[in-house]
């Protein structure tokens, strides 16, 4: 049977660094991902999941027909209180054994190649792109959490990351199942947004929470304007 997943990240919108890119470089949008290889590169036509993040243990056991609902980190977001912005709702169409199979996926379709898929000749996101490093500041650092210290470098940032797609190498294509609100998303504060889960409390996604499909469809709901 097909499984519901929720998923947090943090938007380049989230950090000092990340609003001074978006004020120097108009092209960038304040809800994608922040780091050098957008993980998830929701703004694809086919959104891609790769096991970039989360060492590794979530990408690999999504299965085609599996959602995957994508909310940022709790903050304070487009001058409003303290929440969670609401951001894609998706479904796997497509798992490949590797990023290479990935490539010749996009280019058949005449699609952009996606920034988190690692193959000969892709590269990192410029430094002013990004967040900033995950060295940067305590904040940063913590949302690092990969065992390790935080890289100071976007050389050492992207090594990382080119690691980790050696190690896990799967690759996941997804649709949007409601169109992905990368721009001016709903936002939603605790005592608005915890009535949707089942247990009455926004569940921690430092790695992944499974949800029912009351859960997904409700969130669904809400980033669709419902």
């Amino acid at each position: 049977m097909p499984r519901n997943f929720l998923v947090s990240f943090h938007p380049l919108c989230s950090t000092v660094y990340g609003q001074r890119a978006l004020r120097d470089h108009p092209h960038l949008v304040p809800f994608s991902d922040g780091s050098c290889r957008r993980e998830p590169d929701l703004q694809s036509r086919y959104p891609s999941i790769t096991a970039l993040c989360r060492a590794g243990l979530f990408a690999p056991r999504l299965q085609v027909s599996d959602r995957i609902f994508y909310m940022t980190v709790k903050g304070s977001y487009l001058r409003r209180a303290k929440g969670w912005a609401l951001i894609a709702a998706l479904r796997v169409i497509e798992k490949l054994k590797c990023h290479e199979d990935a490539l010749a996926w996009y280019a058949e379709r005449n699609e952009p190649l996606p920034s988190n898929c690692i193959v000969p000749g892709s590269h990192h996101l410029p430094l002013e792109h990004t967040t900033g490093l995950p060295a940067d500041g305590p904040g940063m650092q913590q949302a690092w959490n990969q065992n390790a210290a935080p890289p100071a470098t976007i050389e050492h940032w992207d090594a990382h990351y080119i690691a980790r797609a050696k190690l896990h190498r799967a690759f996941v294509i997804t649709t949007p199942i409601v169109p992905t609100q990368l721009t001016t998303p709903p936002i939603f504060a605790k005592d608005q947004f915890k009535r949707v889960f089942d247990s009455g409390r926004v569940p921690g996604t430092q790695s992944y929470k499974v949800l029912s499909d009351r859960e997904f469809d409700s969130l669904t709901v809400l980033l669709s304007g419902g």
